[in-house]
């Protein structure tokens, strides 16, 4: 990464003049949107994998004796 090395740095404006924080939180807004619904995703996979393990894994015996 460089950062204006050899006194070449370029900036651009986003949007008009003093409308920036808008323009920020909009995008803010969005990302907690997207870690949500990442979140989301990973916690449902997460216990149905879980599931799928107790199910496959029995323990115990029934009561007529036989597993599970």
């Amino acid at each position: 990464m460089s950062f204006g090395d050899n006194d070449d740095c370029h900036a651009y404006l986003l949007g008009q003049p003093r409308e920036g924080i808008k323009i920020m939180f909009h995008m803010m807004n969005q990302s907690r949107l997207e870690v949500g619904l990442f979140g989301l995703g990973t916690c449902s996979m997460s216990y149905r994998h879980a599931l799928a393990f107790a199910r496959e894994r029995l323990q115990g015996q029934g009561i007529n004796g036989e597993p599970g």
